[in-house]
């Protein structure tokens, strides 16, 4: 016999000596101490468990709060707010309106407030809601003239106004676009890229929107555009 196999041999023996001499010990050792280990091996299990069951509540709590935070985010995405305030301050000389009693300078100012909300959907289609109010007619009251010198003025006494509110869809075939809802026709018929912004291009009535045409108040309709 080799000397390599001679302590293959040994270590062999040795092995069976140590697991029959701890499998003797098990087997003769004290009931007692085996029921009280494995009463603790229970009572382990059993806070493990616990932990377990705890962890699966939090990770499930996170999961349904990540989905609320997605559909708040969905709900908020192509979601645009602008919001402005324009003061107006205006002086003449020597007003004629009807309620003044005598020619005389006249200082006076007004105020707006303009709120628009404009949501765009990926089925291609649009909601647009504009608010608005403010307080004040400026001079346009004291004087006697053809056309309005402060198309800005509001005088709501800081009531809140549905100014516009619709809805667009286009079509995916073809470039066809329905409108429907509370709509300013100016913005369809008379548009201007130069003298159509009262907040901050002309003041004037009469280049804001032409005064040859008679147009009606923001009303519901309906448009097709091609």
């Amino acid at each position: 016999m080799g000397t390599s196999s001679g302590i293959r041999l040994k270590f062999v023996i040795v092995l069976s000596l140590i697991m029959t001499l701890s499998f003797s010990k098990f087997c003769f050792a004290n009931e007692e101490e085996i029921k009280s280990q494995i009463q603790e091996l229970k009572a382990r299990i059993q806070e493990l468990e616990q932990r377990l069951m705890q962890q699966e509540k939090k990770i499930g709590k996170q999961e349904e709060l990540n989905k609320d935070l997605e559909k708040i985010k969905e709900a908020f995405r192509g979601l645009n707010i602008s919001a402005g305030i324009t003061l107006i301050t205006q002086g003449t000389h020597n007003a004629n309106g009807d309620t003044q009693s005598s020619k005389e300078d006249v200082l006076d100012a007004s105020y707006s407030v303009d709120l628009t909300l404009e949501k765009e959907f990926e089925d291609y289609g649009k909601a647009f809601i504009h608010l608005e109010t403010g307080d004040g007619a400026g001079v346009t009251d004291e004087l006697k003239v053809f056309s309005n010198v402060n198309g800005d003025a509001n005088d709501s006494d800081n009531e809140v106004s549905l100014t516009e509110a619709w809805y667009e869809y286009c079509l995916k075939s073809i470039p066809l676009t329905f409108t429907f809802g509370k709509l300013d026709s100016t913005y369809y018929i008379d548009n201007n890229a130069y003298a159509n912004d009262e907040t901050a291009q002309f003041l004037g009535g009469i280049f804001i929107n032409s005064p040859v045409i008679e147009f009606p108040d923001n009303s519901l309709g309906f448009r097709i555009g091609f």
